[in-house]
């Protein structure tokens, strides 16, 4: 599945697009953000029609017929060739040099990886928690299509007026909002609405910041291998997020589950604000 998820392609994209690669990013998160808007109620006929496993193969067949293809007609030549020595700047006798690390490469590494465990979580479980709240099934998987239209509106507006900021401010911003929107789902369920539009806004952004903040700190020349680094913890997150939520949602209750997923969001609020210090500092120090 980590193959099919947004590191790999923000990586091809950054690789053969350079400095044009945090629009593009964008414009490709656009295009995907209604995609949580069609899964759920996609997903829930298909389960009522021909059961799980029919939906699980049926996702299967897309991704193998339609998916993959498009991929490989799609995704341009140079992100296939490799970043030429030219822009680089390296010497072809010398070998190619290492990826950089960067000092606060740890402290982005578990910031995305706790927000990828909140995505994952609330994707994974936000119909029973809406449930579990007092709201009724069929609307619940109304509300769940909030989420598309903020991600994509979020995403527009990003297109339209972020390239000017840092990347950071935008991880700063889409960990308030969403950390705000699990907030105000488990203190007021009657604006449960408000907290999705809130979770989709920030969940849009954290999209686009996964790409581009990493090019910012890194560049062209190290964007791929530092993506892959960067991938590794969120994506083993989002492997045991899902078993860890069942169980605690079956042993504990989904709205205590809620509450834990509004902690890490916190956790994920706080390491944010440790990302923009460190990442700013060098720039306050040549100011």
């Amino acid at each position: 599945m980590s193959a099919s998820l947004f590191d790999p392609l923000f990586a091809a994209i950054g690789q053969a697009y350079g400095t044009a690669a945090r629009g593009a990013m964008t414009q490709i998160a656009i295009a995907s953000g209604f995609a949580v808007s069609l899964c759920w109620p996609a997903t829930s006929f298909l389960v009522e029609r021909i059961g799980w496993r029919g939906a699980c193969l049926t996702y299967a067949v897309l991704a193998a017929v339609v998916v993959a293809p498009l991929y490989a007609w799609a995704v341009p030549r140079a992100a296939r060739a490799g970043v030429p020595e030219a822009a680089t700047g390296a010497d072809p006798a010398a070998g190619p040099p290492a990826p950089a690390r960067l000092p606060g490469e740890h402290l982005l590494a578990a910031t995305f990886t706790t927000a990828a465990m909140i995505m994952t979580a609330v994707s994974v479980q936000l119909p029973l928690l809406l449930q579990a709240l007092g709201i009724l099934g069929g609307t619940a998987v109304a509300l769940t299509t909030l989420i598309g239209p903020s991600q994509v509106g979020v995403r527009v507006i990003e297109l339209a007026f972020g390239r000017r900021a840092h990347p950071v401010w935008s991880l700063l911003m889409s960990s308030a909002s969403v950390g705000l929107g699990l907030l105000l789902l488990a203190t007021l369920p009657a604006a449960a609405w408000l907290a999705m539009i809130l979770y989709g806004a920030g969940n849009g952004m954290r999209t686009v910041v996964r790409g581009t903040l990493p090019y910012a700190l890194y560049g062209q020349r190290d964007y791929a291998a530092a993506m892959g680094r960067l991938a590794r913890l969120p994506l083993l997150g989002q492997a045991v997020t899902p078993l860890a939520c069942g169980y605690l949602a079956e042993w504990f209750g989904p709205v205590t589950l809620l509450h834990l997923m509004l902690a890490v969001a916190l956790v994920n609020l706080g390491l944010s604000l440790l990302v923009v210090r460190h990442a700013l500092r060098p720039a306050a120090g040549t100011a």
